[in-house]
């Protein structure tokens, strides 16, 4: 009995190896068969942040790199790459004060996030390894006149990249 069933099971393990896989195919021919390969490459267009986890002194008004912004696309006419702020530009503390600052994203200083900021506006692909660009944050506040209140103040920054 199991006899049979070994041979019962290796029959029809044999019969589906025979079967053939139907697929496109060409008839005989004696001359040259051309074959067609499709593929496609999706649009890419990305970014990545290196974080360098600064922390910003803000009884002292000076630009602190916050990171290195990569962007990255492979559309040929281009990409553009846009910010905004959860709190216009601020960043805000204990008692909801606030104290303004300016970005640098590359060698765009003096940027004000009101809204949606367009940082780069591309018209070819990157490379790649994508193009680097420095991000620092600079307070715009004056210890006498913006006593603030001790404690932790903070935004929060959302970056897009979308392709032209």
């Amino acid at each position: 009995m199991k006899v049979t069933r070994f041979f019962t099971v290796s029959a029809i393990l044999v019969a589906l190896a025979a079967t053939p896989v139907f697929a496109q195919t060409t008839g005989w021919t004696d001359g040259p068969v051309t074959v067609t390969i499709n593929a496609n490459m999706p649009e890419l267009t990305q970014l990545r942040f290196v974080d360098l986890a600064a922390t910003i002194d803000l009884s002292n008004p000076t630009e602190v790199p916050i990171g290195t912004m990569f962007e990255r696309s492979n559309r040929t006419a281009g990409y553009t790459v846009s910010v905004s702020s959860a709190n216009n530009g601020q960043l805000v503390g204990p008692s909801s004060e606030a104290a303004p600052y300016q970005l640098r994203y590359g060698t765009q200083d003096e940027i004000t996030v009101t809204g949606s900021v367009t940082l780069t506006n591309a018209t070819a692909r990157t490379n790649f390894g994508g193009v680097e660009r420095e991000v620092a944050v600079t307070p715009l506040v004056d210890l006498e006149a913006d006593f603030l209140l001790s404690g932790t103040y903070t935004d929060t920054l959302t970056f897009t990249i979308s392709g032209q």
